[in-house]
């Protein structure tokens, strides 16, 4: 405990030893933040350091495959092969966006054969006209097209698309 500076360290190994390399500490601020590697806290969050997310990758070899997001996805790549022709595309299912408030995914659609990959779930994906000076109008969002990537976070009633990009295969 570090009453001076207000807060907690957490330096215990697993084995039972206090003995920890220097910056492998983790840090309970008494503001409710937590830092990693440093005693620096400027967010909810801070961490010196890298961050590891689930990377799934999926493959489509017909029409009728399709991918259910899980507990620990955080990027998909889809990719479709095989036989799909167009107009039959896969699809991915989303988990409930109110399960999920804050909850970030990235979906990944490389298509080789040029197909759009549908995105299904309980509510909507909504986007909009970003970057112009019209209220944000919220387009319902069906799809992720062809060799793209969409990021989206849920508010904990819908699904908002936060980013998009192209894929270089």
């Amino acid at each position: 405990n570090d009453n001076i500076n207000g807060y907690v360290k957490l330096k215990n190994q697993s084995n039972g030893s206090t003995s920890k390399p220097n910056g492998s500490n983790i840090f309970l601020h008494d503001t409710g933040e937590v830092s990693i590697n440093t005693t620096n806290n400027n967010s909810s969050l801070t961490v010196a350091g890298s961050m590891a997310f689930q990377l799934r990758v999926e493959t489509f070899n017909s029409a009728s495959e399709s991918y259910t997001i899980q507990d620990d996805d955080y990027t998909v790549i889809i990719n479709q092969l095989g036989t799909i022709t167009p107009g039959d595309e896969g699809t991915v299912t989303l988990p409930s966006a109110v399960a999920y408030p804050g909850r970030i995914l990235k979906i990944i659609n490389r298509s080789i054969l040029g197909l759009g990959l549908n995105l299904f779930g309980s509510e909507k994906v909504v986007g909009g006209l970003v970057g112009s000076l019209a209220p944000l109008a919220e387009i319902n969002v069906t799809a992720v097209g062809i060799n793209s990537i969409i990021t989206i976070q849920s508010s904990g009633g819908k699904w908002y698309v936060i980013g998009t990009g192209t894929v270089n295969l």
